[in-house]
């Protein structure tokens, strides 16, 4: 809002302050600048919805006198738009599992924030609970409240939830669209037997097992699916059989771990060697045919040389492909902890437990 003063003799400028008024009613004292202006900094946005008539009133200053109010300027105010959007904190919950259903009522306006009630629906029935209102702004800005409602408790089946916003005295009530929340039956995974979850394998190239056990909800007839270990001890590999429960059922959890062991040396070496001196006695047969009869004297000497480096490669390479060989230390002594998950179509559920290779 902006107001200006000028003085009937059209010399000077005023100085002091505006009054602003809608009605009767005060609304801010502005300073007036040296140009005989006075505005607010970046406007009013408390304004109630409804009908509006802003007048200014200035008090004078020691060259100009006061004056009685200006023409008002009226203008009506209307309610604002709302937007109201939510979300679950999970699309699937198993019987029995809560769900809390958080909402977000987005507005274009910089005043304040969205007061008011929500009510919430699954399909035409009413959503017990109360929820407590954030007011806040948007990432651009905008006014916004946020709330969420915590413990929903949801029948089997799909369930098609609701929320409405009933509004306040700037605002416009809105609903959110519908969000789709699934409640099917669960399964548990625990380790069966008297073992607990330690499985102990006696030293390095044996084998431990644990039984593992799939319990459902009622209902329950999912197929529960094993094919992953993590945190397995090196040069180890696992198992389960049967690697999927239909139902309620059990597995058999098999690792298998590996001894210290020689690992031959691998053909390629001496498959080099040979090639090697396969090239030797070409190069050598190209060497001699090349020689002049008149330095032929020299060949015997040349050919007893190379025959002897041709010996050595073969020979070295032939002893360390028949006989060499690396070794391989087995699975490391020591205890880890190791997770095992069985999926369905809608659950996931992770298993700890602890191998002990002694």
């Amino acid at each position: 809002m902006r107001a200006d003063v000028k003085g009937q003799s059209g010399f000077g400028s005023p100085t002091g302050q505006v009054r602003l008024l809608d009605y009767s009613n005060y609304i801010s004292d502005l300073p007036v600048n040296n140009e005989g202006t006075a505005s607010t900094p970046r406007g009013i946005f408390g304004f109630a919805p409804g009908s509006h008539a802003i007048t200014s009133y200035y008090f004078g200053d020691s060259s100009f006198d006061q004056n009685s109010s200006s023409s008002p300027v009226t203008f009506t105010i209307t309610k604002a738009a709302t937007s109201t959007s939510m979300q679950a904190s999970a699309n699937t919950i198993g019987s029995g599992s809560p769900v809390t259903l958080n909402v977000t009522v987005d507005t274009t306006s910089f005043g304040t924030a969205p007061s008011g009630s929500f009510t919430f629906f699954n399909g035409s029935t009413e959503l017990p609970g109360g929820v407590v209102l954030n007011p806040g702004t948007s990432s651009a800005g905008y006014a916004q409240v946020t709330t969420n409602l915590p413990n929903v408790s949801l029948p089997l089946g799909q369930n098609s939830l609701t929320v409405q916003y009933s509004g306040d005295t700037n605002y416009n009530g809105s609903t959110s669209a519908a969000i789709s929340v699934t409640v099917a039956p669960d399964f548990a995974l625990a380790v069966g037997g008297t073992g607990g979850s330690v499985m102990t394998i006696a030293s390095p190239g044996g084998s431990g097992s644990l039984t593992l056990t799939v319990t459902g909800q009622a209902g329950y007839n999912g197929t529960v699916n094993f094919n992953t270990c993590k945190g397995l001890p090196l040069y180890s590999t696992c198992s389960f059989s049967p690697a999927s429960v239909t139902g309620s059922g059990s597995t058999t959890l098999t690792v298998k771990t590996t001894a210290a062991h020689a690992v031959p040396a691998q053909a390629g070496s001496t498959a080099h060697a040979l090639w090697t001196a396969m090239g030797g006695l070409a190069f050598a047969g190209v060497f001699l045919l090349g020689v002049s009869p008149r330095k032929r004297a020299w060949t015997p000497v040349c050919a007893v040389l190379l025959l002897t480096w041709l010996l050595t490669v073969t020979g070295c390479s032939g002893g360390g492909g028949g006989g060499g060989s690396s070794s391989t230390p087995g699975t490391p002594l020591g205890s880890y902890q190791l997770s095992v998950r069985g999926a369905d179509g809608n659950f996931s559920h992770q298993l700890n437990l602890t191998v002990t290779v002694q």
